[in-house]
């Protein structure tokens, strides 16, 4: 992989080739050279042909650590996204359970694609940009995905039919109480993702019972790339921050 670094050579911006340039044991591709360059011309200090102007581009190309943990956050996205949806499809013909909401089969199925097929691949698009809002959106369904197609599961092997107490308990602390969630359509799939009501006992076949465990594997998985992309992100905004800092201006 080459790098690129900015010279200024009597007043004029050169562009120089290199094959690795290191910042503080961080490596920055530079994609944006029209603001290096303006930033070198600015500078009142002198720029020699060993020095150079490095600032990590966010929305060309990344640093190729981030760029490696979003390639693998995109892989495990995919793999989430089928195992998530062998398991709504296994809820709602298997289990039976949009007849527990009072809704068809369709309904829930269009319900869940308005949830899961529009927001979360937004969230892997944004991402592959260097989009903090796209690191976000898709932890956030890691997270829900863990959930509701992993330990809710596991929960329901182990005979507990709630679900989550978490949502439920803080409604409970601000005096709202709600325990039949059906009749709501499209808000009684939302709330049942939320962990809201009970559903009737039930059981699911072994193929989903062994898919529900890959499911948790590959979403924990996903949390930890997202949060390590995360970790990058955050640590090439602080360097970017610092450098437009040092090569600012001086104004006397």
């Amino acid at each position: 992989m080459s790098f690129i670094h900015t010279v200024v050579l009597s007043g004029r911006k050169k562009f120089v080739t290199s094959q690795k340039v290191c910042v503080k044991n961080l490596e920055f591709e530079i994609a944006n050279w029209e603001f290096v360059a303006t930033v070198a011309l600015n500078s009142q200090s002198t720029i020699r042909n060993s020095q150079c102007v490095i600032i990590p581009a966010m929305n060309g190309k990344m640093s190729s650590r981030f760029a490696f943990l979003v390639s693998r956050i995109t892989i495990l996205f995919i793999a989430s996204f089928i195992g998530l949806w062998l398991h709504i499809l296994d809820d709602a013909i298997i289990t039976n359970e949009p007849a527990w909401y009072g809704i068809t089969i369709p309904e829930f199925l269009l319900y869940c694609a308005l949830v899961y097929a529009i927001v979360p691949p937004l969230g892997v698009w944004l991402a592959r940009r260097g989009a903090l809002a796209g690191l976000l959106l898709v932890l956030v369904y890691a997270f829900q995905a863990l959930y509701g197609a992993g330990i809710n599961h596991v929960r329901h092997l182990f005979g507990d039919f709630r679900g989550s107490q978490l949502l439920p308990t803080l409604l409970n602390v601000l005096g709202i109480q709600i325990s039949d969630i059906r009749g709501y359509g499209f808000g009684t799939v939302l709330m049942g993702m939320a962990g809201l009501g009970t559903t009737p006992p039930h059981t699911h076949i072994m193929l989903s019972n062994v898919l529900v465990f890959i499911n948790i594997a590959l979403n924990l998985t996903l949390i930890f790339f997202c949060v390590m992309a995360l970790y990058v992100w955050w640590r090439m905004r602080a360097m970017q921050r610092e450098l437009r800092t040092e090569q600012a201006p001086v104004r006397s």
